[in-house]
């Protein structure tokens, strides 16, 4: 599996330990946890200049893994507040409520675990119209975003906006 060119490390866990090697050049010790489609599994090993080396044979992992994904949704219009909103992801409802706009720097926050793989997430406002579908793939954890905007005065219908990406989100 470590010589395949489809396995990748999906995240290190646990301790990471430093091996002076000679004096000038040193090793590190870590548990990775690689991902192929299909399989998962752990490993201990040992890298560094001119090391490569399995430490312990792999051990797959039981059951399917799981990444957080971090939701965060919001009411971003003042026109229509509150606003109901469902959003699933693979069709279970994961959010459903009543999102107030509350001076427009309000977002809630919802964890969710998500397997690896393709998934779809489905937000509606069934009052006011809105529908957006999805599409994301978990390959580790993730921040995303939705957001609910409207202005009919200004002529804008309303809608969802969706980010994600593999980094903490930061909100002004």
């Amino acid at each position: 599996m470590l010589a395949s060119p489809e396995a990748r490390a999906a995240g290190v866990f646990g301790p990471v330990s430093f091996y002076n090697l000679d004096g000038r050049t040193g090793a590190i010790e870590v548990q990775v946890f690689l991902a192929t489609e299909g399989a998962q599994a752990w490993a201990d090993g040992r890298w560094g200049p001119g090391v490569v080396e399995l430490l312990s044979v792999l051990v797959p992992v039981e059951g399917e893994s799981a990444f957080p994904l971090h939701l965060y949704v919001s009411n971003q219009s003042t026109e229509i507040d509150p606003v109901a909103v469902r959003i699933t992801v693979d069709g279970q409802v994961v959010v459903e409520q009543e999102l107030e706009a509350l001076g427009l720097h309000n977002w809630i926050l919802f964890e969710l675990e998500l397997t690896p793989g393709e998934h779809e997430v489905r937000a509606v406002a069934p009052y006011a119209g809105a529908e957006l579908v999805e599409a994301f793939l978990v390959e580790g954890e993730q921040w995303a975003v939705i957001d609910f905007w409207a202005d009919p005065t200004g002529g804008e219908a309303p809608r969802f906006t969706w980010r994600i990406q593999g980094e903490p989100v930061y909100f002004l």
